[in-house]
């Protein structure tokens, strides 16, 4: 029986609150559940929120925050490193959303636990996104992710029945290899042995070139999840696949990157509406 440990050395490369500007810790995991909370309360959706189920679990579970005629839907998988967080916390994205004729699904998924794996992660984001393809069969799809949540996501989307309507994959400040958090205080807990490493590492598919793939960090963002960022794209160059740049989006960190989706204008937004504007170039791979 493989036995993981804690190397500290990793635990801190991988702490997003530590490597923010301003308040760190405690204090900026504080204020990130704060803005939620707050501009959830002030969303002034024009419907209310649809909550349509995908399993038995209360997690499985979409909110649908309807704009328009649904022409795009984009779909928001959140993060907390697989073992926190929930899909009602984010509502408030789509309110920059909204603003550009974007309806909003926030979806939701069985927490991972101690010694659980990413199994029923993996599977429960598997069937949510077939769920939003049966619900919008006319519709282009928008697929993002945060964290945690963008690793689901791309795990995700090699498993689809197939890639019907999806348009463009957004992965923001994502994890590609499991192998690199595995000696984390997650990765302990939730038991990243070899078997899960080798299922749920992200690793270069046909399907990552059938779609506009964004690769995205924040400038404020850990070291090591932009490296992993810029190896994934470079794993994916090697193979012969469309080349990808890691776009780092200036002044925004772990958290504020989602935090500021909010916003009509936000870059994260922008990006999401199709019309952000790099002011800085692009990291050279």
């Amino acid at each position: 029986m493989e036995v993981l440990t804690v190397d500290e050395d990793v635990e801190k490369n991988y702490m997003p609150s530590q490597w923010s500007p301003g308040l760190k810790g405690v204090a900026r995991m504080q204020r990130f559940l704060h803005l939620c909370e707050i501009q959830g309360h002030h969303n002034n959706l024009v419907s209310p929120v649809e909550h349509v189920s995908y399993g038995p679990d209360e997690r499985q579970g979409l909110n649908i925050m309807r704009c328009g005629t649904d022409e795009t839907v984009l779909v928001f998988v959140h993060g907390g490193f697989w073992l926190e967080g929930d899909r009602h916390m984010h509502n408030f994205i789509a309110h920059g959303l909204h603003l550009h004729n974007i309806t909003a699904v926030t979806l939701g998924y069985r927490l991972a636990s101690p010694g659980s794996g990413l199994d029923h992660c993996v599977e429960d984001v598997v069937r949510g996104v077939e769920k939003v393809q049966e619900l919008f069969p006319s519709s282009s799809i928008l697929l993002s992710g945060h964290s945690a949540g963008g690793h689901l996501i791309m795990v995700a989307l090699p498993r689809l029945s197939s890639l019907r309507g999806i348009r463009k994959v957004f992965c923001v400040s994502g994890v590609y290899s499991i192998q690199d958090v595995a000696n984390t205080t997650v990765g302990v807990q939730i038991g990243f042995n070899s078997d899960q490493v080798e299922k749920f590492t992200v690793s270069p598919h046909p399907c990552y070139d059938q779609i506009e793939l964004h690769l995205i960090v924040g400038q404020f963002d850990p070291p090591a999840f932009r490296k992993q960022a810029e190896k994934f794209a470079h794993r994916l160059a090697r193979k012969g696949f469309r080349k990808r740049a890691v776009l780092v989006i200036p002044g925004e960190d772990h958290f504020s990157i989602v935090e500021n989706l909010f916003y009509e204008k936000s870059p994260l937004t922008m990006c999401f509406a199709g019309r952000y504007e790099a002011r800085k170039k692009r990291s050279k791979l």
